[in-house]
């Protein structure tokens, strides 16, 4: 029994000597490629049989042979963080995003082609400016340290994510964001038992059902209200409904109407789902008045 036992812990040892053997000799660059592509493109990589292929392996292999001097340094410790985030493991996750933190950026990451490895992918070239990534850095550390019940250190990181630049090819992608961040903020508010300045950051976005977070944010928002009014919030939110207001704006010639309402002296523009040519007042009121937000306040 013990021969048998020595047997597999020589054999473990051997397997992992072998491993880290292979990882030295490595390019790093192509242990980059190898672990973005068996993470983020699974379905195009040819597989070594040789190996079990790992998305770790590959990313530690990079790190073990990459160069002070790499342009991709940052890039690479990006991906590997959102690999570790994604997978649960929040304590390497966190470890490398503090590192992507502190390296000192290129003003452009260098291109990356897929060409070798037999894989069939025909991926666009990398180059982009490392600015656009610390608002998902930022975005991904305060999800870690709200996990974490740290509440101020989770609200410090999505006021740096609301800072940082965002650029993005859909427009709707804008106001989302703007609707995703003050979700986010309420969230961190609510942990530190500051009720009311959840509640503003939440207002602004009630009609706004282009978002993902929509349902959580008039469902906590319509909380927070009667948490703070009592049995005076329906008469309070229907006050505000009747008195709506106009605000114009005039583009290339042509005035535009939108419409909004205050509650708490917040403005709350009046938001729906597909809004077609331009807004009228009469539409903007059934809209309030059948609102999920109004059917939440009323019940």
């Amino acid at each position: 029994m013990e021969a048998i036992k020595l047997g597999i812990l020589l054999m473990i040892l051997f397997i992992l000597f072998k491993s880290d053997a292979f990882c030295e000799k490595q390019d790093a660059y192509n242990c980059l490629k190898r672990g973005d592509l068996l993470d983020n493109y699974p379905n195009f990589v040819q597989y070594d049989k040789s190996r079990t292929d790992s998305v770790p392996y590959y990313y530690d292999c990079f790190l073990k042979n990459v160069k002070a001097n790499y342009k991709n340094y940052g890039y690479a410790i990006y991906l590997a963080a959102n690999y570790y985030y994604d997978n649960d493991d929040f304590a390497k996750a966190d470890s490398l995003y503090q590192i992507f933190l502190k390296i000192k950026q290129p003003k452009f990451y260098e291109d990356i082609t897929y060409i070798d490895f037999g894989e069939k992918l025909n991926k666009e070239d990398l180059k982009f400016s490392p600015q656009g990534l610390f608002y998902y850095v930022y975005n991904s550390l305060c999800e870690i340290n709200l996990k974490r019940n740290n509440y101020s250190l989770a609200l410090k990181y999505i006021k740096l994510s609301e800072k940082s630049p965002f650029n993005h090819f859909c427009g709707n992608a804008y106001p989302t964001r703007r609707a995703f961040i003050a979700y986010t903020k309420a969230r961190c508010y609510l942990g530190l038992n500051k009720q009311n300045s959840a509640l503003m950051e939440l207002l602004p976005y009630i009609f706004n059902q282009e978002t993902e977070d929509y349902d959580n944010i008039i469902t906590k928002a319509s909380q927070l209200l009667k948490n703070k009014y009592k049995d005076k919030t329906k008469e309070i939110v229907e006050s505000a409904f009747k008195n709506i207001a106009v605000e114009e704006d005039k583009y290339e010639g042509t005035i535009y109407h939108s419409y909004y309402i205050k509650i708490d002296g917040i403005l709350i523009y009046v938001h729906r789902i597909y809004p077609t040519g331009d807004e009228n007042e009469a539409d903007s009121k059934k809209y309030l008045w059948n609102s999920d937000f109004y059917n939440m306040i009323k019940n």
